[in-house]
Formats: structure tokens, sequence, C-alpha cells
């Protein structure tokens, strides 16, 4: 049977429903999974984070080779059938079995390799999460191809619930790290079979190699191009647990975690929604450059004041919800935030590049960047934590400038629309941090968590004013919105 076409009206619809949906929800539990985070980071300490690390590095980039790019491809594709469903499916499980019994015999050699002994079992355990995942890649991704975000939204809001409730209700009880692998065991077993139900696409083993050719092509390099992303998140945390030991990888990895988590939850999920979008308009270049505009500004005007205000409150953020013992990470957190930063600037980019079947081109660029950030790690990992980060950030900057220089050689937009659609952020930004200097030289309380707390409402609450009185056109799109939902 047919996927059905959907037309530009329902793209328009569906897209503002995807952002409100994907964005606004998970934002929204955001804040419930960063209290976890801290409450989590109160209980356990800096190691249990580092045998996490140094697990989910490894287990999830075994578990991305079962995708080969399939996912995307059914996304991109402008006709699927139920067979290219199923086919998905049956190599997804089929590669998933493999590294399921894969990681069986060989956790005991990592958990010698790094000399922690609990890794053996947390691996063998942790491994079932290839099973279970498997049954629920073909249905996200048909979801994801109707841009029915709105409900990928709902089943994520479970998730976090279901992992939330799991992890707190363990650690009280004394289980350390498993708590956290427990947690993700179970709350991935719910999101699979909620996704099954609502896609309404139960898996079947029907492999169509025809349909697995169609796919072949953009799968094997969105493939190509993700093992060199994972590779990229991934390469830092093994040579640090192996440099420098558990307990820096538990400072770097919860400053990498926290800085990057408004990225993951707003710029990330708006780039998912992008490629969607991108994907069924990418025969219309005016209509496409006209949502690749409001893409890029919708970034700007929430990722530049987010993470410029987490700088602003990097150090008493940390001392508040964290505990002093956490201030070793402090200037990685505050690194990474520049970082992540300039990724959520990239991912627009990366997602209309995509669309537009240059994902060749934009996976090449990926794969010489990160070797060239693989050799600068192993070269420098030894001088700390910190210079670690500061290689991300060149990371990032390069990715950005060249995965733009790819856009504009088939898609003509220029460095001056890119700035344009940048600088409102950059403004609002600007105007928030004016208020929190001035508020700062007449707050005189002691108290650091009424600091902190002050500091974030004062910063909302002048980005909130500047936001609806600046007279930018850019942001009429978003005022009017706003608007019109506080009038109702």
């Amino acid at each position: 049977m047919s996927d059905e076409d959907i037309s530009t009206e329902n793209v328009a619809y569906k897209t503002k429903q995807s952002i409100l949906w994907y964005t606004t929800v998970p934002f929204s539990i955001h804040f419930l999974r960063f209290a976890n985070s801290i409450f989590l980071a109160r209980i356990l300490s800096p190691s249990d984070f580092g045998i996490i690390g140094i697990i989910t590095v490894i287990l999830y980039y075994c578990d991305s080779f079962s995708h080969f790019g399939f996912g995307k491809a059914i996304v991109q594709k402008d006709v699927v059938t139920e067979n290219h469903f199923y086919s998905f499916f049956c190599f997804n499980f089929t590669v998933s079995l493999i590294f399921f019994v894969g990681a069986q015999i060989s956790a005991s050699s990592i958990a010698q390799f790094y000399a922690i002994q609990e890794l053996e079992n947390a691996i063998r355990v942790f491994s079932l999460l290839f099973l279970i995942t498997s049954f629920s890649v073909s249905p996200k991704a048909k979801l994801t191809r109707k841009l029915e975000f709105k409900t990928l939204a709902i089943i994520e809001a479970a998730k976090v619930g279901v992992s939330m409730a799991t992890s707190i209700s363990l650690a009280l009880n004394g289980y350390g790290f498993w708590s956290i692998l427990i947690a993700m065991l179970i709350a991935q077993s719910v999101y699979t079979i909620l996704v099954i139900a609502t896609a309404k696409l139960i898996p079947h083993f029907r492999l169509d190699i025809k349909c697995l050719r169609e796919m072949f092509h953009f799968g094997m390099w969105d493939f190509v191009n993700a093992q060199f992303a994972l590779l990229s998140e991934s390469v830092d945390k093994l040579v640090i647990g192996k440099v420098l030991g558990a307990s820096a990888l538990g400072f770097y990895d919860k400053a990498l975690g926290l800085a990057r988590m408004p990225h993951d939850q707003i710029s990330q999920r708006l780039s998912h929604v992008s490629f969607s979008t991108f994907s069924r308009l990418k025969h219309d270049n005016a209509e496409l450059e006209r949502y690749f505009s409001r893409m890029v500004v919708l970034n700007s005007i929430i990722m530049v004041p987010a993470f410029i205000g987490f700088l602003w409150v990097a150090e008493i953020f940390t001392v508040v919800l964290l505990g002093e013992k956490w201030l070793p990470m402090v200037y990685s957190l505050k690194i990474f935030a520049v970082a992540f930063l300039v990724r959520s600037f990239t991912n627009p980019i990366i997602s209309i590049n995509f669309a537009k079947a240059k994902i060749k081109h934009q996976t090449i660029i990926r794969i010489i960047l990160t070797l060239l950030m693989i050799v600068g790690i192993l070269k420098f990992a030894s001088y700390g934590i910190e210079v670690v980060a500061l290689i991300i950030v060149i990371y990032n900057v390069l990715m950005l400038i060249f995965s733009f220089l790819l856009l504009n050689l088939h898609f003509h937009i220029g460095w001056g629309k890119l700035f344009r659609s940048l600088y409102p952020g950059f403004l609002l930004a600007g105007g928030m941090v004016l208020a929190l200097f001035i508020f700062n030289q007449i707050n005189i309380t002691k108290f650091q968590s009424l600091r902190l707390v002050l500091d974030v409402l004062v910063g909302s609450v002048s980005y909130f004013i500047f936001f609806m009185a600046l007279p930018l056109k850019d942001l009429n799109f978003i005022r009017k919105r706003i608007i019109n939902r506080i009038s109702l």
C-alpha cells in the first residue's frame, strides 16, 4: 500500500504543529529531566557517571550501526510502501541481535581494558537495549515521515516520566549507577510499545531486497555520517576515561550533558522537524528558503539567550544545584555552552543539505573534521578536560563554516542572509545581559540560591520584554502567534 502524499498546506500546518509540540512539550519536561539529573548528581558519585558515560558511548555507537540510515531514507523518499518499513525492521533487528551477542562476549575484555570491574555486568544487561530499540525504529520513521511530531512529543514525555520515577526510586535505595541503566531499559520498553501502537505498524519479518536497494544510497551516506557524528561525540569520553580516569570523565560527562541539554531538547528537535519539512518541500525552492530562514531565526532567538544566560550563571548554578564537589567542571561547562551554541546554528544547514540529497558531500566534511578532531584530542587530552572542550568548540565552528559553504554551492543563500537571521538572537541576548548586569550591581543578597533564582527571573523577564518590544520584522511571525494565544 502506497504512502499518502502530504499537500503543501498540510506541510505548513503540520510543521507549525510539530514545532509547537516537539519543542515546547519536551522543553517543559526538560526541566523535570534536569531536576532529575541534579537529584541523581547529589546521590551518585562522579565515578558512577563515569561508568555510565563509558557504557552509553560503547553501546550507542554499536546501536547506530543497526539503523544504517534507512530511517532518514524513508523520510526523504517521495513515495514509500509498507515493505520499506518491514524491510527496515528486518535489517535493524538482525544487526541488533549481532551486537547483543557481541556485547555479551566482549563485556569482560572491555571491563579489563578500563580496569573497572563493574562494567562487565553493566554492559551485558544494558545491551538488551539493542533488541528493545529495534522494534521501535520503523514505526518511529513512519510517524516522522508523516510529521506526527505531536504524537512523538507525547510519547517522549511518557518515556521521561517513567525514566525519572524509576531512576530516583532505585537511586534512593542504593543501586548506584544501576539505577540509571535499569531506568533507561524500562523507559525504552514503554516508548517502543507506545510508538508501535500509535503508528499502527506492527513490525513484521518481511524482507524486500528491492526496497532495501532503493534506500541504500541515501541510507549508506547517512549511516557513514552518523558513525562519524557519533565518533566525534564519543572519542573524547573514551580517551578521557583511559587517560584521566573515571572521576575526570565524570566531571567532563556531567559538564557536557548539562551544556547540551538546551541543544538536544530544542535545537536538535527543530532540526528533526526541519528535515521532514525540507524533504517534503525540496522541489519548491522559494518555500524551502522561506522555511529555512524561519528555522534559523527560531534557533537564534531561543538558543543564543539560553546559552549566554547559562554562561552567566554557570558557577553559581553548579554550587547551588550540584554542590561544591562538582566545581572542577565549571570551566568545561562554559566552554561547552559555546560549542553547542555554534552547533545549534549548524543544525538547519545540515538538514537542508540532507533534504536536497547532498548527504555525500556533507558526510565527507564531517569525516575530515572528525579525523582532525580525534588527532587533536589524542594529542592534548593529557592537558585536562578544558583543553578537550576547546577542541570540541573548534570542531563545531569549522562544521558550521564548511556546511554553509556546501549549502551555497547548490542553494544560494549567502552569508549576509544567514547573519541577518542570527542577528535577532544576539540583540535580544545583549539586552538580557545588560539587564542582568544592572540588576547585579544593586543585588546585595548573600544567599547564592536566591541570587540564582533572581538572575533566572530577571534574565527571562527582560528577554521577553525585549522580544515583544524591539521592532524586528524577522520576529513578527512568532510574535503574532504569541499574541494570538495570549488573546485566547
